[in-house]
């Protein structure tokens, strides 16, 4: 080879070196260039975030950017629902108009939503990595008739989005050339693919962000309203217990300390009193007759006068005593001694007496009201709060024994009565399961003919084979409510025997039965009589109901509605002791009353007393006027009956003619004024 040749051939390698490194400079001046485009496309969809927050938007501006920004030429944007069952169609573009109603999924034109499994889109859902179809018209996943778009697409690249491995959407692309998607293209739309998986994990950041602080505000404000009504709760809590704390040592109606309240005090005196050698008094005020008027005015009028009560009261104390309602209409008073004990005591007593001097006054109405005062001292008459409260008490019910409107201090006399008092109540509980008590029977004689006309029954009490005196034993059962079962017991008794007298061929007879004011308060007196008669199988004209007038004007209304009842069923109604009591003569007319019984008081002088002679004469005139019968009450002297029967007074009862005895004395007697 000459040099010519060497150098034509050196010549020709080198123009093939220079070509080759021209080919290489303009691949990698290529690839430099799809290099910077795909950062660019990249860039663009990191940025969407900041001009896109929604879904919808996100999706369109993917979209747009690979259809100008990448060779294909329709592009379909598809999410998953939240089932993960279907996918469904966001956003979807192509070249023309045209091209957008077949762009979305050859697989599966003209869906919105796709199965996962169904379309081309679906098939990825499902399977979770791209599909590449080069040429549909040949790819076995398609036949032409269920496409209806060979002619118009060819290249299709399908790639899932994905965040944290699970598919969200799926990004379909489709171009009209066979095989249009080279590798860079692939490579560039997978690039644009995976970023759309971290614009959607963003998103879905986002959104999970915006619901947790969605949540975290509503969390926050159910907080604030908890921590609201929490502390309304706690405010109002402690206001309840501020009310319950004062109601606890309040008494509600008059504001003043209660019993409670009283009792703590009494016990911390007590201690002071022992430390420092003093002594000083405890008094128990109880108003006299305030029952009556609770039940002649009403609870509001009572109410309304106990708090007047305690102003007054308080009012008349010193803020060093302790002055309490102990409970309905007592008082209680601690009087801390300074200086002379006696003095101080006696000149409280006598300021607490004054304040019940003038009229309490309600709705224009006045109230005259006294009081009775039972009074302790420490250390003599009680070391402890139950033992001065229970003899200051005490001493307070001896001054109502007293006649009420007194002050008594307490002495240990005072106690061995109560506790008499006590074994007597006690003992006439069991005396009426045990049958002590009896019925006894005093004659009712008619002043004309001599004869009995009736029998007043009368309860007695038979204790250790002896007589057990009434005045022992009535004011304790009426105080107790053991009146009741006594009232009811001589009521039934005395029904049955009056029906036995009648079997006896006695029509003529009627029996008497006193009724107190207690009976006729608590005891329907109505039923009672009513069962009685009919279980003795008498008339109830045969019965007659003897009344006091104190019990009759204790609660005037409740009375006259009880002896109006008795009357309507033909019982008969007596007013017994008549003058002792409260009554006129003008008040009789408005009382239903068959019969008046007069006072032993007003016969005991008789014939000796002039004026009692004439009081018992105008009761019987004026009774005769009303249409009453007449009957004069502990006759025991002749010249008694004589009187009586000249101003002709219809019946007698007295010791004259016979004591009370018991109901065979009486049948006998009855049987020997029979003639024959």
């Amino acid at each position: 080879m000459n040099e010519i040749e060497q150098l034509q051939t050196t010549i020709r390698r080198l123009e093939a070196e220079q070509d080759k490194i021209v080919q290489t400079l303009s691949e990698s001046s290529d690839a430099h260039s799809e290099k910077i485009r795909e950062l660019s496309i990249v860039r663009k969809i990191s940025d969407i975030l900041r001009v896109a927050p929604d879904k919808e938007t996100i999706c369109m501006r993917i979209v747009s950017i690979i259809i100008e920004d990448t060779p294909a030429e329709n592009c379909s944007l598809w999410l998953m629902e939240e089932d993960g069952l279907y996918v469904e169609l966001t956003s979807a573009r192509g070249q023309t108009d045209t091209d957008a109603s077949y762009v979305a999924d050859p697989g599966a034109p003209d869906a919105m939503r796709l199965e996962v499994g169904e379309g081309i889109a679906g098939w990825v859902a499902k399977n979770g990595y791209p599909l590449l179809i080069k040429d549909v018209a040949r790819s076995s996943l398609f036949k032409k008739k269920e496409t209806g778009i060979s002619s118009q697409i060819h290249s299709i690249l399908c790639l899932p989005i994905k965040e944290r491995g699970k598919v969200i959407g799926v990004l379909n692309v489709s171009h009209p050339d066979i095989g249009a998607f080279s590798k860079n293209n692939r490579l560039s739309l997978s690039i644009i693919a995976d970023q759309s998986s971290m614009v959607f994990s963003v998103m879905l950041l986002f959104n999970r962000i915006n619901v947790f602080n969605k949540q975290l505000e509503r969390i926050v404000g159910e907080l604030a309203e908890a921590n609201d009504k929490m502390r309304k709760e706690i405010v109002e809590r402690k206001k309840k217990e501020k009310q319950i704390n004062y109601m606890s040592y309040h008494d509600s109606l008059t504001g003043l300390p209660n019993r409670n309240q009283f009792n703590e005090t009494l016990k911390r005196e007590i201690a002071v009193a022992k430390r420092n050698g003093y002594s000083f008094a405890v008094l128990f005020i109880d108003i006299d007759g305030f029952k009556k008027i609770n039940d002649t005015t009403g609870h509001a009028t009572g109410d309304a006068i106990l708090r007047q009560m305690a102003d007054r009261l308080g009012k008349c104390v010193r803020e060093s005593d302790m002055l309490a309602r102990h409970g309905g209409d007592e008082f209680i008073l601690m009087l801390p001694v300074i200086g002379e004990v006696g003095e101080l005591v006696d000149k409280t007593v006598q300021r607490v007496m004054d304040v019940f001097g003038p009229p309490f006054i309600f709705h224009r109405r006045k109230f005259f009201v006294t009081t009775s005062i039972g009074i302790t001292m420490y250390p003599q008459d009680g070391k402890t709060v139950a033992t001065l409260v229970k003899n200051a008490d005490i001493a307070m019910y001896n001054a109502k024994d007293h006649g009420r409107n007194n002050f008594q201090y307490f002495n240990y006399a005072m106690n061995k009565k109560v506790i008499q008092r006590h074994k007597i109540e006690n003992d006439l509980r069991k005396a009426l399961d045990q049958n002590e008590i009896y019925v006894y029977y005093q004659p009712k004689v008619d002043l004309g003919t001599g004869k009995i006309r009736g029998a007043e029954a009368l309860v007695r009490w038979r204790r250790n084979g002896q007589v057990v005196s009434l005045g022992d034993y009535i004011l304790i059962a009426e105080e107790t409510g053991l009146i009741l079962p006594l009232g009811e017991f001589v009521l039934k008794n005395a029904c049955k025997q009056l029906g036995i007298w009648n079997s006896n061929g006695q029509t003529d007879m009627t029996v008497s039965v006193n009724v107190s004011a207690r009976q006729l308060d608590k005891q329907n007196i109505v039923e009672l009589a009513l069962a009685s008669i009919r279980e003795a199988r008498i008339a109830p004209e045969s019965l007659c109901v003897e009344i006091t007038e104190s019990a009759i004007m204790n609660d005037t209304h409740k009375a006259m509605k009880a002896l109006t009842s008795l009357r309507s069923i033909g019982v008969k109604i007596s007013m017994d002791d008549f003058g002792t009591g409260y009554s006129s003569f003008g008040n009789l007319r408005a009382f239903p009353l068959d019969e008046l019984k007069i006072d032993r008081m007003f016969v005991h002088n008789i014939p000796g007393d002039r004026q009692d002679m004439a009081i018992a004469r105008g009761i019987v005139d004026m009774a005769h006027n009303l249409g009453l019968i007449v009957v004069a009450e502990g006759i025991e002297k002749e010249s008694q009956r004589n009187f009586f029967r000249s101003i002709d007074c219809d019946q007698m009862q007295g010791y004259l003619f016979s004591k009370p005895v018991e109901a065979e004395e009486v049948s006998r007697m009855l049987i020997g004024q029979c003639p024959g």
